[in-house]
């Protein structure tokens, strides 16, 4: 499996279209005590709802999207500048990744914190 997938290149070449592939932690459950992986197929409505954004992905790719094990962002990926090297262009997209998967699942812990909870008064 890929961490990242690039889509294209604007023409000015100043930025790509990436999708990134997130791995979702396999430890670890919201309040409502749903694992992290659990949380994240629920709220994509099911796992039966689940598709990629990527063209031609690979059925181990969309299986993991479906088990809640890894999940898509698509981001622009904005260059330092357009006269970069093509190796420079992928370091550049490499540190992209890491710095803002980091971040993207921070945000999902927080946002789907209390998904699947359900209460009685």
């Amino acid at each position: 499996m890929s961490n990242y997938h690039i889509l294209q290149q604007a023409t000015n070449k100043a930025s790509v279209n990436c999708i990134f592939h997130i791995a979702v932690p396999a430890g670890g459950t919201n309040e409502a005590g749903k694992t992290w992986r659990q949380a994240i197929v629920l709220d994509q409505g099911g796992s039966a709802e689940i598709t990629s954004q990527l063209p031609g992905i690979t059925q181990v790719e969309l299986d993991a999207l479906k088990a809640g094990s890894l999940f898509e962002v698509p981001i622009t990926v904005r260059f330092s500048s357009i006269n970069l090297t093509n190796v420079q262009r992928k370091v550049e997209i490499e540190d992209a990744f890491i710095s803002e998967s980091g971040a993207i699942v921070a945000q999902k812990q927080i946002t789907l914190e209390w998904i699947g909870y359900e209460g009685d008064i």
